[in-house]
């Protein structure tokens, strides 16, 4: 009796080293769930009669001041389901600028950013009118920020930045007609017009651009 409580006791902590190894596969564990991660995206804009909240379509006039626009980007995952772990592009935005370009980024919650040039080529955000901002990971209503700081063009009155983002779903898995395969389902926001709102690997490539954004013009 004795030799079998302290087999026991043995196999016990065996399995609560690997449950707690980072190299353990816990995948295993995650089982399929018809949760999905709700993505948001909010723009809070530094406009010269105080901060100004933008989650969609719009146009903002007298928000400018001189010639630099500041922005707070925030990515919000509004549901209890979180993105898949570990994977660079789990969740992410993306942000266009039309009438000015990128002097001044602070990356803050997200593990990286990038630029992207005129011709779709990876850049720096640095004098860049298009970003995407990326995270490996992404909880149940956690949020992602990042702050840019925008100079309007000299010749320009008006400034349209459009907007969209992402959540990759941690286990639903859904077919993707495109390559003909299974993948993790993406959330997207704004939502896609096509049922289900399957996923796409193009939005990792050059025709990323395909999809739908929400733009705000600011005068």
């Amino acid at each position: 009796m004795k030799t079998r409580i302290i087999l026991l006791l043995l196999i016990t902590s065996i399995l609560l080293y690997l449950l707690l190894s980072q190299n353990f596969p816990t995948s295993l564990f995650i089982h399929e769930d018809e949760i999905y991660p709700r993505p948001v995206v909010e723009i809070d804009l530094y406009c010269k009669k105080g901060v100004v909240k933008i989650m969609t379509d719009g146009r903002i006039d007298g928000c400018l001041d001189g010639r630099i626009l500041e922005l707070s980007i925030k990515l919000i995952n509004n549901s209890s389901e979180a993105s898949l772990r570990g994977y660079d592009l789990s969740a992410g935005l993306l942000l266009i600028i039309e009438g000015g370009k990128i002097i001044e980024y602070d990356i803050r919650e997200f593990n990286y950013i990038i630029g992207i040039s005129e011709e779709l080529e990876l850049t720096t955000p640095i004098n860049s009118r298009m970003v995407e901002a990326f995270a490996d990971y992404i909880r149940g209503g956690e949020v992602k920020q990042t702050y840019l700081k925008i100079e309007v063009n000299s010749d320009e009155d008006v400034v349209k930045i459009s907007f969209r983002g992402w959540i990759v779903d941690e286990d639903k898995k859904i077919y993707n007609p495109v390559i003909r395969e299974e993948e993790h389902y993406v959330a997207r926001y704004p939502m896609e017009e096509y049922e289900g709102n399957p996923p796409d690997t193009r939005w990792a490539g050059k025709e990323f651009l395909k999809y739908k954004v929400y733009t705000v013009e600011i005068s």
